[in-house]
């Protein structure tokens, strides 16, 4: 997977040789003059390099998707989201367009409109704002993707509530329920629920940690300021890690991205392939696409900043780490073989050297430096040369033991990638413009390609698979899919599915809601 790169003259490799080797000997030998001044002739060396390759790569990677873009054209046409010759700038013509772009079938100038604002605060908030009630009876919730710093959130799903300070958090199954979503009442069809329900103020809908079936839904007449929940707050995340590497680095609980929602008619000729369960199956998955073109050389896989670097070596650690479990168990259980201890004292080292490289890099965070361009090629290069043992096969179908770099690895680079893309969400959401350029083309074309197959619903017929609830003669109140975008997950990826009596709707006592977990 290691790129090839562009030729160079020989001085060039060997004073990166040269600084490299300085800079090992200095942070192993704990003399920090010798790691800075390695690293001055490895920067020295790696700024007048080629990244020909790299670029290539790049330009290579955009060429594609930007083939598949043209040939989903018809696709997102026929589902009512993007008009005919709508492209990425029509979304966003207050925002100056990026050099080059790969997002012509991310644009959806049908929806509630593309300014987009930071939610206000409770003094500045007008929840009489004009706009045209839509006329329908259920209506999709999909989440804006691309956003930018004018982006309008009236309605959220993830993120935290805005309430007013005499509604407390819920409090569910003796701890704080999980925020879902909030929506404006008054940007919902006056057709909805049979012209029940509510048309001013918000639903804050909230989930137990314990029991995914019950419920909280709270109807308030009045904007409130941001509310920190009382607690920490476990979600239900697909991909479930043994711990959450984010909040271990940063120190803080990791919550849920708020991502902002459109909220238009469902189209009774919608394209059925644009259903969750198609996702997976597309030709076209971006999801799958992206991680078959893994690679760190690869400026759009690079981390951005200190927390995502830790997260890349935080990864790494995890996999040595479990490694060196297995064949630690293996050696006390009095295992003879040579080529186990061997290994064992491999991993060793290179676990030894890793926590090095990680001691340095926290030091230099320490120091107040930024993660610029030579850090980062420091960086990478160190983990590059972290060695692992793996195998290939041969011609005649054997396997054949190899060492490769850990930033060779499939595990480690496909777990990097799940937790960069957690990450970046994360930052997105709370700021668009403080994810770079790079990976912020690449994560807006997968984001896009999630929110279009992941999709709320209010109102309309009970899908079949809550067949209990549809007996009852309730209203579809709500439905949340499990969703990567968000990051959470109902039962085994299903859909949760908020249920009300029609009389209790149209008194407003939202107690009486009810969930159920798709099957």
């Amino acid at each position: 997977m290691i790129a090839i790169r562009a030729e160079q003259s020989w001085t060039k490799p060997l004073l990166r040789l040269l600084g490299l080797a300085i800079f090992f000997n200095g942070f192993i030998a704990g003399e920090f003059v010798f790691t800075f001044f390695g690293m001055l002739i490895f920067a020295s060396a790696q700024l007048t390099g080629s990244n020909a390759g790299s670029a290539d790569r790049v330009t290579a990677a955009v060429s594609r998707s930007r083939a598949l873009a043209n040939l989903d054209a018809e696709d997102m046409q026929h589902a009512g989201m993007v008009p005919a010759g709508a492209g990425f700038a029509d979304a966003t013509a207050d925002q100056p367009a990026p050099v080059e772009t790969t997002h012509a079938f991310l644009a959806d100038a049908g929806g509630t409109g593309a300014e987009i604002a930071e939610i206000p605060s409770e003094a500045s908030f007008d929840p009489t704002v004009d706009h045209t009630p839509l006329q329908a009876e259920a209506v999709r919730l999909r989440p804006v993707v691309p956003l930018n710093r004018h982006t309008d959130v009236h309605s959220w799903l993830g993120g935290l509530p805005h309430l007013p300070s005499d509604i407390e958090w819920p409090v569910l199954d003796n701890k704080p329920a999980l925020f879902l979503a909030q929506i404006s009442c008054s940007h919902l069809p006056a057709g909805l629920w049979g012209g029940r329900g509510p048309h001013q103020g918000w639903l804050a809908i909230f989930m137990s940690q314990e029991r995914q079936g019950r419920l909280a839904v709270v109807h308030s007449e009045r904007f409130g300021p941001e509310r920190q929940p009382p607690a920490k707050l476990v979600y239900p995340r697909p991909r479930l890690s043994r711990s959450d590497l984010i909040a271990d680095i940063t120190g803080k609980p990791s919550l849920m991205p708020r991502w902002p929602i459109d909220i238009r008619p469902v189209d009774p000729d919608e394209d059925a392939r644009l259903e969750r369960r198609f996702k997976y199956t597309r030709p076209d998955n971006r999801g799958a696409l992206l991680e078959s073109e893994l690679d760190l050389s690869d400026p759009r896989f690079h981390p951005f900043d200190w927390v995502s670097a830790q997260l890349l070596v935080a990864v790494i650690r995890t996999d040595l780490d479990w490694q060196h479990q297995v064949l630690a168990t293996l050696s006390d259980a009095n295992d003879k073989n040579p080529k186990t201890h061997a290994f064992l004292l491999s991993l060793e080292e290179t676990r030894t050297h890793l926590a090095e490289l990680s001691s340095e890099l926290q030091r230099a965070e320490g120091l107040g430096l930024e993660l610029d361009q030579e850090i980062l090629s420091l960086m990478l290069s160190g983990l590059e040369s972290l060695t692992l043992e793996s195998y290939e096969v041969a011609a005649d179908g054997t396997q054949v033991p190899v060492m490769r770099s850990v930033l060779e690895h499939d595990q480690i680079l496909h777990s990097y990638f799940r937790w960069l893309d957690r990450y970046a969400r994360q930052v997105y959401a709370a700021a668009p413009d403080n994810l770079p350029q790079p990976q912020r083309r690449m994560f807006e074309e997968l984001w896009a390609w999630h929110a279009i197959h992941e999709r709320g619903t209010m109102g309309g017929p009970i899908p079949a698979r809550f067949r209990d609830a549809a007996d009852t003669g309730s209203a579809l109140l709500l439905r949340l899919q499990s969703s990567e975008l968000i990051g959470w997950t109902f039962g085994d990826t299903d859909d949760l599915g908020i249920f009300i009596a029609p009389d209790a709707l149209s008194s407003g006592e939202f107690r009486a809601c009810f969930g159920r977990v798709s099957g």
